[in-house]
Order: structure tokens, then C-alpha cells, then sequence
């Protein structure tokens, strides 16, 4: 008997003891997918090594127990890997892996208070993502005095520097009032970040003495049948360290926005999408860990790259072509086509350059790269109950601005790219 199997067993004892004192519950829920990708050109440079051929999948598992209705506790587990890898994904499988913690946290109601708290490892979607829309450690705090109305106060913990000394910590606040209005949901916030927030886009930029304030909103309805959602930042920025990064000593203000309309017409849906966010001090917006993957070739998609080194390009544009990377503008065009409850036809025109020049690396001009004119195609097939195949296809008519780096403000390419991908996924 394995471990894990032996640790089951006990637990399932244990619970069954315990079953005529406490009423226990525990709903999983999760998903497995199995993808496989196919690139060529995401360098942007016909003339070197860029194809990519490869299969991975994805594992996650949450889940929830609780006593009462207004207690529980959040547990997600998460496990990666390439077919083919040194772990699980070799010939025998039966490797050691990786096995992530995903999520770990409280998630309580007070009820005289009329107030949820979520504290510890979780989810965040702040500014409409683009501050935030990843996991962290922290708290969330939200406050609902009626219907219709709501505050929440968020606390992200970037980094713990030194338990003992706050000099090398760096967090993020962040203040928020929702409600509703003339069909209107409307979120104004303000949020507040210090110290360097190392594993983000600021990592090696800012140092300890680094401050950002931001103010903005989110806003979501219906104008007629058309569905409208929207996001608006400012934000002010101070690194008063004078020796450290490439911004060092330098503050800066800039802006962010993203809009976008959906107009259902039957089985037919259509979408219209704008965004711009950037800096023109250091490229990319500053945020905690903001995420956007709004097309396949620039920014990830649906088939994005999970591992790291997996498409064999870094020298990208986008830094990997990741929906991390927060220097963009962009439109995007979409129809979507339910043929029955089984098949539906996705397909999208997106046109994207970078929104400010940016260094591309040490010792580099600064430069604006654009992408060109891309278009994305999905075909979904409900294959049973929860479990769904998807074949995708991307290509760029890539701009001549689309390029390779080759050495000190030298660049290569121009030339088009594209992508293929297939996946499995099944939702429990």
C-alpha cells in the first residue's frame, strides 16, 4: 500500500469515527486537461531555430470542507508537466513530480457583520486584472451592509523579506466600494503598493524605497441587448532608491484602460475588445501581477506556454508571449457560433503593438515593437458531461516591426508566425 493510499485510508477512518459528532462535508471539484501545441516564428525570425512540438498537461484539485455553512476551508492542489520530461511525464512514469499548493485558505462569514473573509493563499482579481488576476498570499475582506452594495479590502503579501524588520517586505493595499446604479455595477477603487515586488514585471527594476498609489474603476452592464464591461487606472509611481534598478531615482505617472462589448443575436455572439496599458518610463503598466491573455500569438491565449523553455523562444516580444506582460494596445474582433449543444465556432481578429519603447535589453535603444494583424479560430465539441475538446489555430501576419534580437540593437525577421493547438478538458 503507497503512502498517499495509506493517508486516504487513515483519513477516511477518521472521518467515519468522527461522523456522529460532527456533520463534515467536503465537495471536490477541479480539472484535467491535455493539450498539444504546435508553433513556428514566435521569434518573429524565419531564418533561426523557432518551431515548437510538444504535449503537456494539467492537473488541478480543490477542495472544500466544512463543518457549517459559514465556515470552510479551501485547499488546491496543482501538477504540471511536459510528455516526455525527466519527471512523471518519462517513459514509466512512476517519477517524482512536482505536486504545487495551489490555494490554502479560511473562507468565513460573520453574520451579525454582514462580512465574508477569505485569509491565506488564494485568488485575486484586482483592476480588472490588470493590477492582479493571479494567486497570492493574503487577505480578502468584503463588507456587504445591503443588497446591491459592497466593500472589500484586499492585502496582498509580495514579499516577506526578513520576519523581524519590514525594510526588505513589500505589499499591496487595496480599497474598493461596489454597487449598483441605473443597471450599472460600479467599482471605484484606490490601492497602494511599497517596496519592490520581486517575481513580477518590476523584479530587478525598483528597489526597497519603491511607492505606487493607484485610482480607478471597474464598471459593468447593459446598454440595450449590447453587454458592456470596463476598467480605467491612474497611477503615480516613486523609486526613491538612487542606486538600484534601471528606474533608480525616477517616478512616473501613467494610465491604463480596457473596454469591451458582447452582443448576443440567438445562437450568434458577437465581441468588440480595446485595451492600452503601458509606462513610459519602464514599458510595462506597474502592477502587483496583472494577466491578459488576449490572443494566441502575442499574449498566450487558451494554448499558452505553462512551462518554462517548452516553445524554445524567449527573446520575444512579449517577454515569452505570456498574458503577463502588461505593455500593450490592442482591438480585438470576435464571433462566436453555438451550432448545437455539442458544437461551437469561435474567431477573432486581433491587431496589437506594444503601447511604449522599452529597452528590449542591457545596453539596447529603446524600441516599440508591432505585432501585425493576427487571427485566432476555436472549434469546441462537447464530447459528454464535463469533458470537451477543443482544436485552435493562430496566425500573424506578422509586421515588419515583429522581430528577433540578435545582438546590441540589432534585430531580425518581419516574418510571419503561427500556432496550432489541440486539448482534452475535462471540469469536475
Amino acid at each position: 500500500m503507497s503512502k498517499f493510499t495509506k493517508i486516504f485510508v487513515a483519513m477516511a477512518a477518521i472521518s467515519a469515527l468522527a461522523a456522529p459528532a460532527f456533520a463534515i462535508t467536503a465537495d471536490f471539484t477541479g480539472f484535467l486537461q491535455v493539450r498539444g501545441i504546435m508553433t513556428e516564428n514566435l521569434n518573429g525570425d524565419d531564418d533561426r531555430r523557432d518551431n515548437g512540438r510538444f504535449s503537456d498537461q494539467r492537473f488541478r484539485l480543490f477542495t472544500h470542507t466544512a463543518l457549517h455553512e459559514n465556515v470552510k476551508a479551501v485547499f488546491a492542489i496543482e501538477t504540471d508537466n511536459v510528455w516526455g520530461d525527466t519527471g512523471i511525464g518519462n517513459v514509466g512514469t512512476d517519477a517524482k513530480g512536482q505536486i504545487e499548493v495551489k490555494h490554502v485558505y479560511l473562507d468565513f462569514n460573520i453574520p451579525w457583520a454582514n462580512t465574508n473573509v477569505k485569509a491565506g493563499s488564494q485568488y485575486f482579481k484586482l483592476g480588472g486584472g490588470i493590477i492582479q488576476a493571479d494567486d497570492g498570499a493574503g487577505l480578502q475582506v468584503r463588507y456587504t451592509p445591503v443588497k446591491g452594495q459592497s466593500l472589500l479590502l484586499a492585502w496582498v503579501k509580495q514579499v516577506e523579506g526578513d520576519t523581524t524588520s519590514d525594510a526588505s517586505d513589500s505589499d499591496y493595499y487595496h480599497l474598493q466600494y461596489d454597487f449598483d446604479a441605473a443597471g450599472f455595477r460600479l467599482s471605484p477603487f484606490v490601492g497602494y503598493m511599497n517596496g519592490t515586488p520581486a517575481g513580477t514585471t518590476l523584479a530587478n527594476v525598483f528597489a526597497r524605497d519603491f511607492e505606487a498609489y493607484f485610482v480607478g474603476a471597474e464598471m459593468s452592464g447593459k446598454i440595450g441587448p449590447v453587454g458592456v464591461a470596463a476598467t480605467a487606472i491612474f497611477n503615480s509611481w516613486d523609486n526613491n532608491n538612487s542606486t538600484v534598478g534601471a528606474a533608480a531615482g525616477e517616478d512616473n505617472t501613467a494610465w491604463a484602460a480596457m473596454v469591451k462589448g458582447t452582443l448576443p443575436l440567438g445562437a450568434t455572439t458577437l465581441t468588440a475588445e480595446a485595451a492600452r496599458y503601458g509606462d513610459d518610463k519602464v514599458g510595462a503598466f506597474v502592477n502587483v501581477r496583472g494577466f491578459n491573455p488576449f490572443s494566441e500569438i502575442a499574449a498566450g491565449g487558451r494554448f499558452d506556454n505553462r512551462n518554462a523553455g517548452a516553445l524554445g523562444n524567449t527573446t520575444t516580444v512579449a517577454a515569452g508571449h505570456t498574458g503577463f506582460y502588461m505593455n500593450w494596445q490592442y482591438i480585438k474582433l470576435g464571433l462566436e457560433q453555438k451550432l448545437n449543444d455539442k458544437h461551437k465556432l469561435s474567431a477573432y481578429y486581433i491587431y496589437a503593438e506594444e503601447a511604449e519603447q522599452r529597452a528590449k535589453a542591457a545596453g539596447d535603444n529603446p524600441t516599440r515593437f508591432t505585432m501585425g494583424h493576427e487571427v485566432n479560430a476555436y472549434y469546441d465539441y462537447a464530447v459528454s458531461k464535463g469533458l470537451t475538446f477543443t482544436l485552435a489555430g493562430a496566425y500573424l501576419f506578422a509586421d515588419s516591426d515583429y522581430q528577433s534580437r540578435t545582438g546590441v540593437n540589432t534585430y531580425e525577421g518581419g516574418d510571419d508566425a503561427w500556432k496550432l493547438g489541440t486539448a482534452l478538458t475535462y471540469t469536475f
